[in-house]
């Protein structure tokens, strides 16, 4: 019980707290861009969000076809 208490000892920024719970809500990792870097190449998946909305230039292929 000691250690559980001592997890609430040191006060935490709110800012790192957004960051924690964002990253665990979308499976993403959060540390600095090399670091996410390192991860996706290790493992294979990406650990950094996509650009939102559709990529650029997809209007252009389906008026080609």
């Amino acid at each position: 019980m000691e250690n559980y208490r001592a997890l609430f000892a040191h006060h935490v920024e709110e800012k790192l707290l957004d960051e924690i719970r964002v990253g665990v809500n979308t499976g993403m990792a959060i540390g600095h861009d090399r670091f996410k870097d390192d991860i996706e190449q290790l493992t294979g998946r990406r650990v950094k969000p996509n650009k939102a909305g559709r990529p650029v230039g997809w209007r252009k292929n389906k008026i080609q076809e």
